[in-house]
């Protein structure tokens, strides 16, 4: 990940998101205040990484400006949440929420490579 911000200030770090990079790394995890070219970058990075872990993710509609994405699991509260306030500010990540379900309480639906390729090009 690429990094920009004043040491001193930790508020100001940001991560700015490298596909080639960050998702060839297995131990790539998605950072606050990490920025995206856009919400479509940000979207098919939650996607790719979604596929990779097994997750079954689904997008809540929020608008153009706004992306959040939900596990699918009812029980579940993950979610990831990114948005662009206005023109001048880039794309990203504000809220992560990472409380753990109990996955042997609910069977999922992997999310699988061929599912999602489907979906890819259903949606195109």
């Amino acid at each position: 990940m690429s990094f920009q911000g004043d040491s001193d200030d930790h508020d100001s770090k940001r991560f700015i998101f490298n596909a080639k990079r960050d998702l060839e790394d297995p131990n790539f995890k998605f950072t606050l205040n990490m920025i995206f070219s856009s919400s479509k970058e940000f979207k098919w990075a939650v996607e790719v990484r979604a596929v990779m872990m097994k997750k079954d993710i689904k997008f809540k509609k929020n608008g153009s400006r706004r992306e959040r994405a939900i596990c699918n699991v009812s029980s579940c509260k993950r979610f990831i949440y990114a948005s662009k306030a206005n023109e001048d500010e880039p794309f990203m990540i504000k809220t992560i929420a990472l409380i753990i379900h109990m996955a042997n309480k609910e069977k999922t639906k992997p999310l699988t490579l061929d599912l999602w390729l489907r979906n890819m090009k259903m949606s195109s």
